[in-house]
């Protein structure tokens, strides 16, 4: 997805960015096991991660909440 040249939003950007948004979800709950890996490692400033299965893409606090629940899991 190309973002416009102009910082106007155009009605055509934001469907994009709305179904880009949609398809990583539908790639995230088709999971069944996610193995994450930082985008840029290094980089801790608005850190993404990436499923190595699924190619989908969270933020740091999801992340955190994802890795958070499996340890929690894991005492069970």
């Amino acid at each position: 997805m190309q973002k416009p040249a102009t910082p106007m939003l155009t009605a055509a950007y934001l469907a994009a960015v709305t179904e880009a948004a949609k398809a990583n979800r539908a790639r995230l709950d088709a999971c069944t096991s996610h193995v994450f890996t930082p985008i840029l490692p290094g980089s801790r400033l608005r850190q993404r991660y990436v499923c190595a299965n699924c190619a989908g893409e969270v933020d740091s606090a999801s992340y955190r909440f994802y890795a958070q629940g499996r340890e929690h899991e894991a005492r069970k």
